[in-house]
């Protein structure tokens, strides 16, 4: 947008509609447990930090 800050813009190509990912439900459920495992170390993290945070406050 011209109003915005950098200003300009520019046209991009849309992606063919042919062109699409295909994923097996074996992937899907490989994917799943990787984003869960991620999802739960994540979590652990912030319950060791926000714990600590505590401790450190008493």
């Amino acid at each position: 947008m011209e109003g915005t800050l950098g200003g300009g813009y520019e046209f991009v190509e849309a992606p063919d509609v042919d062109d699409y990912v295909s994923v097996t439900p074996d992937e899907l459920m490989i994917n799943r447990k990787l984003l869960h495992k991620d999802l739960q170390a994540k979590l652990e993290k912030a319950d060791f930090l926000r714990n600590r945070r505590i401790d450190n406050d008493r």
